[in-house]
């Protein structure tokens, strides 16, 4: 998270390459991955590394899964776009999320605005 979306969005491509890989599994179809999506996934499971200086963070955006993936996977962008999805995800009927600050640009102060920001809102509207 952060001000801007686009800092947010910079590294968020590594992130999720990797969870991707394990939320949709060989089988994509199978897990509810559109049709027209599906080559791509596995085009990017094919090439997609966890060494962290082989990560290739446009990978998914070449593959025309950036957007998909990151709507499906992940809580990311500035405060309000990560409470618009909270809610959103709370409203699909998730009771916990999990979280990692790992790749985001400044993990501290993602830490802070989200704890700010996000968590004690969902309570409050």
């Amino acid at each position: 998270m952060s001000a801007r979306r686009e800092t947010a969005f910079e590294k968020l491509g590594n992130i999720l390459g990797f969870v991707a890989a394990y939320v949709v599994g060989p089988d994509p179809a199978g897990r509810g991955v559109p049709a027209e999506l599906v080559p791509a996934i596995h085009e990017m499971r094919r090439t997609y590394t966890t060494r962290r200086a082989d990560m290739d963070p446009a990978l998914l955006h070449r593959l025309g899964l950036f957007d998909y993936l990151r709507r499906r996977l992940a809580i990311a962008g500035t405060p309000e776009d990560c409470l618009e999805q909270a809610r959103a995800a709370r409203a699909a009927g998730a009771e916990n999320l999990m979280l990692t600050v790992s790749l985001a640009a400044d993990p501290e102060r993602t830490v802070e605005l989200f704890g700010r920001e996000v968590l004690p809102a969902p309570r409050r509207g």
